[in-house]
């Protein structure tokens, strides 16, 4: 059984893969058909929404690696992937609020990053997934609110019902946390891309270069 709970967390990953490419409309190129993969790779297989996900996504291709504009960086405060973060307070332009590395607590954490990083923070974050899927709805924030709700509901009974195919509670529990731990690997994947390379602050139409030639130039030092 537990073997099988790593196997659905690969299948999570993998999903997740062909979800990312269709939300960039790179399948069949047609934004109707893409949707379509979306819906059903993303929403149903997965329970992650694709509505949420392009939304975030897009945002964070647009301003890749701003430390207050680009959502994938700002993990405080438990995650602080470069110096710059610690300088000074910020307020996230995505999420609407403030972060601040320089607290005694957020100081304190940092400190063990390195150990916590995946058991504690990759290894658990498909369930910060599933919630910012359903505020993404709830929040009025959905193109298609109706389409999604059915389909990440869709998700949880699919699910459900496979877990309940299992002898015990403890086997449920003990899948649901290895295949989902097994699929934070995908989250590692992410991080290694882009938590090494440069950050700053604002937007990259911000600058005195012309949009176009300052955007090309920020895509080319974070990615």
């Amino acid at each position: 059984h537990m073997a099988g709970a790593l196997c659905f967390g690969m299948f999570l990953q993998q999903m997740n893969f062909l979800g990312h490419d269709t939300g960039h409309n790179g399948i069949t190129h047609n934004t109707t058909y893409d949707a379509a993969i979306g819906i059903f790779v993303g929403n149903f297989l997965t329970g992650v929404g694709i509505g949420w996900w392009k939304d975030s996504h897009n945002n964070h291709h647009i301003a890749t690696n701003s430390i207050d504009g680009d959502a994938d960086i700002q993990h405080m405060p438990f995650i602080c992937c470069n110096p710059q973060i610690m300088e000074k307070p910020f307020f996230s332009t995505w999420h609407k609020n403030w972060h601040n590395a320089r607290g005694l607590f957020e100081r304190y954490a940092l400190r063990f990053q390195h150990i916590i990083y995946y058991p504690a923070i990759m290894g658990v974050a498909r369930y910060n997934l599933y919630a910012q899927s359903w505020i993404h709805i709830f929040a009025g924030k959905s193109r298609m609110p109706l389409i999604e709700a059915v389909s990440l509901t869709g998700f949880v009974v699919w699910v459900g019902a496979m877990l309940s195919l299992l002898p015990t509670a403890g086997e449920m529990v003990a899948f649901v946390l290895i295949s989902h731990a097994m699929a934070g690997i995908l989250n590692i994947q992410i991080t290694l891309s882009h938590f090494c390379m440069e950050v700053y602050y604002g937007s990259p139409y911000n600058h005195d270069q012309g949009i176009e030639d300052q955007w090309i130039w920020t895509q080319m030092k974070t990615t």
